[in-house]
């Protein structure tokens, strides 16, 4: 199995990613705090539907279309809502997003 990765794809324009970061930060540390062995950098994958498909994603971010229509082999493990990632011109200001991993995993970890 290819190493872990995660990604939150959602908003990470370049006017934001920093925020991104800072938000993965925060994820990572929680997830480091469960015992789960996250990586430190955040992929920023061309092709996001084989991303969120691949066995090795350990969390991803999706808004519901997505996650509805079409990512049938995934399970939300969360949701957040962050105000400030959102860019000025964005037109709804309320950035929230649905954490997304594979379902039916061959490892021991936990869903969260």
């Amino acid at each position: 199995m290819t190493a872990p990765f995660s990604m939150l794809p959602m908003y990470d324009w370049p006017e934001t990613q920093a925020r991104v970061n800072r938000l993965w930060t925060a994820i990572r540390e929680a997830l480091i705090g469960e015992g789960v062995d996250a990586p430190t950098d955040l992929r920023r994958p061309n092709d996001l539907y084989a991303a969120w498909a691949d066995e090795a994603l350990l969390i991803g971010q999706t808004c519901g279309m997505p996650l509805v229509q079409t990512l049938t082999t995934v399970e939300v493990v969360g949701t957040f809502e962050d105000p400030e990632l959102p860019p000025a011109w964005c037109e709804d200001r309320r950035a929230s997003g649905k954490l997304p991993r594979p379902r039916d995993r061959d490892d021991d970890r936990p869903p969260w």
